[in-house]
């Protein structure tokens, strides 16, 4: 027969060894919940989206984190991992200037030291927040009916000008939004740039936001598109500028970096790719590009009336012909003869852009 002494050591034996496997399943779980994997939504998520494919295995696992709990409307989302302050704000910022379906989502974010959950914070509830999504798919899908069909620079196009004629640049609530700017038709240039996104996004296109700042130091964001292997810039917002007088523009559509210097990136949420191509911008595919400035005053004959509105723009092929292009409007009696006649005698207003080498005038 066992003594007591024999059987309490077995007693403590047993206790110790169930402590040392909760301690183990303990560290599994943890362990398991440290590497747990979220799925992409579909095939296509990532290559829609060039800043997701820039960030590392953790980056993307809280991107997706974050991404299913909003899209879910959780309140508070456990993370998949313990991430810094500074890790979760990059991803969190990131995912708020790329997902503009995410419009609900207010701009209040919660970060500390170390974090294993976030509590999220939204501006509607939630049956308003679906609502409203359904709008913007409808406003979106009214879009890319126009431009079925096309090749993927001329649905950048379609979609350029459908929001420029149908924006206008102003504060409202919901103007920092792709809603503000498809639905209701006011935003500023976060709105306009989130609503090229997601309508180029629903076409199956890879488009991103590029925050960042004017060569004046002021907060601004744009576009960068893929088309054809290529990637270009694009700020539909400087193209409908008030300047402009409520005429769609299109000096900013589709150009290089080597024309787009007054466009500064956050390089500290993304590195944006390089846009090398200047031959497919919307003067090259309109054939608006003046190479002979003793040409200008035919030229500007010919392609009077060949968009509907009352415009006519043009890029100089380099900045030489760009000087001599400016003078001419200035001085010449043949090219202001020419302006006379498509103008029908009324004032012309020319606006130069020094930048990108183009000519705007409004008619």
């Amino acid at each position: 027969m066992q003594s007591l002494k024999g059987r309490m050591a077995l007693m403590i034996g047993a206790a110790a060894l169930m402590i040392l496997m909760m301690m183990g399943l303990s560290g599994l779980a943890k362990n398991a919940r440290r590497t747990q994997r979220y799925n992409e939504p579909d095939s296509s998520f990532a290559a829609l989206r060039y800043p997701y494919r820039q960030l590392d295995e953790r980056g993307k696992e809280l991107y997706l984190a974050l991404y299913q709990g909003i899209s879910d409307y959780q309140t508070r989302i456990t993370l998949p991992g313990t991430y810094t302050a500074e890790e979760y704000k990059k991803v969190y910022l990131l995912l708020t200037t790329q997902e503009p379906e995410l419009f609900y989502l207010d701009t209040v974010y919660e970060t500390a030291a170390e974090m294993r959950s976030a509590e999220m914070f939204y501006i509607m509830a939630r049956e308003d927040a679906e609502a409203m999504r359904t709008e913007l798919e409808l406003a979106a899908d009214t879009v890319l009916r126009q431009t079925s069909g096309q090749s993927d620079l001329q649905r950048l196009l379609g979609i350029h000008d459908w929001i420029c004629q149908r924006c206008s640049y102003l504060r409202t609530p919901l103007s920092d939004t792709a809603y503000g700017c498809l639905v209701s038709g006011t935003a500023m240039c976060e709105g306009y740039a989130k609503a090229f996104l997601y309508v180029a996004r629903r076409a199956g296109l890879d488009v991103m936001c590029v925050p960042g700042t004017t060569d004046k130091g002021e907060a601004h964001i744009w576009n960068i598109a893929s088309a054809d292997g290529q990637y270009y810039n694009i700020d539909v917002t400087w193209d409908d500028d008030d300047t402009y007088q409520g005429v769609t523009t299109h000096t900013c559509f589709a150009v290089p970096d080597a024309v787009f210097g007054d466009h500064r990136p956050d390089l500290s949420l993304l590195s944006p790719p390089a846009c090398t191509d200047a031959a497919k911008n919307y003067y090259q595919m309109r054939g608006f590009v003046l190479s002979e400035p003793g040409r200008l005053a035919e030229s500007l004959q010919s392609w009077n009336g060949a968009v509907p509105e009352r415009v006519i723009e043009f890029r100089c092929a380099g900045a030489g012909v760009f000087e001599q292009a400016k003078e001419l409007l200035r001085s010449d009696a043949a090219v202001h003869a020419a302006l006379e006649a498509v103008t029908g005698g009324t004032h012309a207003r020319i606006i130069a852009d020094e930048n990108r080498a183009a000519v705007v005038i409004l008619t």
